[in-house]
C-alpha cells in the first residue's frame, strides 16, 4: 500500500468516526424531567400541523402539582402550578385564599385541611382572583373545614367561572 493510499484510507476513517459522533449528537432523545415546576415547556406536533407547538407542562390535562403549607396568614394566592393547597396547621390569623390567576379551561384547584383537627381558629375566606369568580352558592367560608378534607373547585373559560365539585 502506497503512503497516498494509507493517507485515503485514514482520512476516510477519521470522517466517518466523526459523521458516526455528528449524527449520534443531532439525534434527540427522550427526556425525564425529575421535578416538573409547570413552567416546562413541552413540545406538541400534530401531523396535520408543519408547525412545532410548545405548551405549559401544568396546561397538559391531569398534570397537578401541590404547595404544602405549615402556616396560613393573609392572602395566599397560588400560582396554576398548584392544583392542592394543603394547608398542615390551623391559620394563625385571618386568612383569605385566592384562586389561581390566569387559569385555564378545566383546571382543576382545592384547598386541603391536612391537620387532624377541623379549623376554627381563625377565619379563613376562599375568594376569586381578578378575571374570574365563584359560582353562586360556592362556600366561601372555610372557618371549619373538617379535618382531611378538601373543598374543590373547576375552572370553565367560557363562563370565567370556578364551579364547587366538593
Amino acid at each position: 500500500m502506497t503512503f497516498r493510499n494509507f493517507r485515503l484510507v485514514g482520512l476516510a476513517a477519521i470522517g466517518f468516526v466523526l459523521g458516526t459522533i455528528g449524527f449520534a449528537l443531532a439525534q434527540s432523545g427522550s427526556y425525564q424531567i425529575v421535578s416538573p415546576t409547570g413552567q416546562e415547556q413541552v413540545q406538541i406536533n400534530s401531523a396535520s400541523s408543519a408547525y412545532n407547538n410548545t405548551v405549559e407542562l401544568n396546561t397538559i390535562r391531569n398534570s397537578t402539582g401541590y404547595s404544602l403549607l405549615t402556616s396560613a396568614s393573609g392572602t395566599l394566592t397560588p400560582t396554576t402550578d398548584v392544583n392542592t393547597l394543603a394547608v398542615s396547621a390551623q391559620p394563625s390569623t385571618g386568612t383569605t385564599i385566592d384562586t389561581p390567576a390566569g387559569p385555564y379551561d378545566g383546571e382543576l384547584f382545592q384547598v386541603c385541611n391536612v391537620t387532624s383537627s377541623a379549623w376554627a381558629t381563625n377565619t379563613v375566606t376562599l375568594a376569586a382572583a381578578t378575571g374570574s369568580s365563584l359560582n353562586t352558592g360556592t362556600t366561601t367560608a372555610l372557618t371549619t373545614l373538617a379535618a382531611h378534607s378538601c373543598e374543590e373547585l373547576l375552572y370553565d373559560a367560557t363562563t370565567t367561572k370556578w364551579y364547587q365539585l366538593r
